[in-house]
């Protein structure tokens, strides 16, 4: 993955993230949690990330944190994690993260997600309708993936299916930042702020939670990459924090 001096973090291995510029003062994005906190859930405050990279360890514990328009209850059941944010939200299995085309482990927030066109540019594929069921129903049927059978989910009040994706062996088709790699292109934001583009290359896995958020859709990403924990490892505790979410309005 390369950032063509544009700024935006890096989500995962797979991820050719771009970002049009940073987000004003009037962006959505994260802010500092309002509502009422137990003393033993620790709140992240997110309103200083507008302008610069956050991130900190999360220690083992419950963490409240809001973003998106909405506020995120969750737990982390094991040392090693980080919470970072610039343009969008992410939980990464590595204290020294890596970027580039391969990085580390990772939970990732895909907010209002489209399906990507298969030229590897920047762009929706308009023919796609918008719903978790068109999304989930181009995923079964995309070209150069191999798919698991969707599972329905409810993942913190907010329902949909849940799907493991990797590459087909098969596929050689490359994109220009793929480096030469196969790839295929996945999902597409196109914004002022937070746009990214994902895509799947050899080496690396997804779970995907294609959620219902009202409004649109909201994808939880669980990537795995060929750094830091192994396959079973990162969807096994990123299964585990996924499972402890509760989102409200915030």
């Amino acid at each position: 993955m390369k950032r063509t001096a544009l700024r935006n973090a890096a989500f995962v291995s797979t991820l050719f993230a771009l970002s049009a510029c940073a987000p004003g003062e009037d962006a959505p994005g994260g802010s500092e949690t309002s509502n009422p906190t137990p003393s033993s859930v620790q709140a992240l405050d997110l309103s200083d990330c507008r302008d610069d990279v956050c991130e900190a360890p999360l220690e083992p514990g419950r963490y409240r944190a809001t973003f998106y328009g909405r506020t995120l209850d969750f737990e982390i059941p094991s040392p090693g994690w980080i919470w970072h944010y610039f343009d969008n939200f992410r939980f990464i299995a590595d204290e020294a993260p890596v970027e580039g085309l391969v990085t580390s482990d990772s939970v990732n927030f895909l907010d209002h997600p489209r399906v990507a066109t298969r030229d590897c540019e920047q762009s929706a594929d308009r023919r796609v309708g918008h719903s978790v069921q068109d999304l989930v129903s181009w995923l079964e049927g995309a070209r150069g993936l191999i798919v698991s059978e969707p599972m329905p989910v409810n993942v913190g009040g907010l329902d949909g299916f849940r799907l493991d994706l990797e590459i087909d062996p098969a596929w050689k088709r490359t994109c220009f930042f793929s480096e030469g790699a196969p790839a295929v292109p996945l999902v597409v934001h196109e914004a002022k702020w937070g746009a990214y583009h994902l895509a799947m290359l050899p080496g690396s896995a997804m779970r995907w939670y294609v959620l219902d958020a009202g409004d649109d859709i909201l994808i939880v990403d669980i990537d795995d990459g060929p750094l830091n924990l192994s396959r079973d490892e990162v969807f096994a505790t990123g299964t585990d924090i996924v499972e402890s979410f509760a989102f409200s309005k915030s």
